[in-house]
């Protein structure tokens, strides 16, 4: 089970709870963590199934267990667009979809004009890259649409995203995540094998870097000292 939050002045702060297990236990687990969060909610609380009901047959048991949320990510398989429509018929919250759906551009048109989801994903990894997922978000954007950019895997290629949610004006959520210890809650990882790595301020921003490309370099040395064999 993973979460995380941030916040910021005159901004919106989002908890998500992701959780591999089975229906039942996410629901147990969801019913505890929920009342911990304060009445009412002080952010946005996305349950994340992760296609984790594989099939149709698992839209009545993913409508249970998206009860408390205020909107739910990837609750079907990334494939099963009519089972996101029906979905959508059962609740009264907003369905976070696309994360990981095949093909880019292209692709996403179904999901917006069979209204399957109400936002579009993606990251400059498996959409495209930068100018794929700028693509996507406009495309979003043309529809009134917002476009949440998910994780893009390391530090280089999220500080590409970070560039493309400050670019756009139709992201509200940039996903970061932070493999950090337990018990430890930081960005650290964030900025593994970056130069200059990025931090989050006292006011809980982050800019982008101004330099030329990306506007970071890479540690090389910290990369190579890390380095157990090189295959020829």
């Amino acid at each position: 089970m993973g979460a995380y939050d941030r916040s910021g002045p005159g901004g919106s702060a989002m908890a998500r709870l992701s959780v591999g297990l089975g229906l039942a236990n996410r629901g147990r687990i969801s019913s505890t963590v929920h009342p911990g969060m304060g009445t009412p909610i002080p952010r946005r609380l996305v349950r994340e199934l992760n296609g984790q009901t594989p099939t149709s047959g698992g839209v009545i048991s993913a409508k249970r267990y998206c009860a408390a949320a205020l909107s739910k990510k990837d609750p079907l398989a990334d494939r099963d667009i009519h089972g996101y429509q029906r979905l959508k018929q059962y609740l009264s919250i907003p369905i976070l979809a696309t994360e990981i759906t095949p093909g880019v551009l292209e692709a996403l048109a179904p999901w917006i004009t069979s209204r399957a989801t109400d936002f579009l994903r993606g990251d400059v990894v498996i959409k495209g890259g930068i100018t794929g997922l700028v693509k996507i978000c406009h495309a979003a954007e043309a529809f009134g649409m917002n476009c949440e950019i998910h994780d893009s895997y390391n530090a280089l290629d999220n500080v590409a995203a970070l560039h493309v949610a400050m670019a756009v004006h139709n992201c509200e959520w940039l996903e970061i995540l932070p493999f950090s210890p337990p018990g430890e809650r930081t960005l650290a990882h964030w900025g593994y094998g970056l130069a200059t790595p990025l931090s989050v301020d006292a006011a809980g921003e982050v800019s982008a870097p101004v330099g030329p490309g990306l506007g970071t370099e890479i540690d090389w040395n910290l990369i190579n000292s890390s380095v157990a064999g090189v295959l020829e």
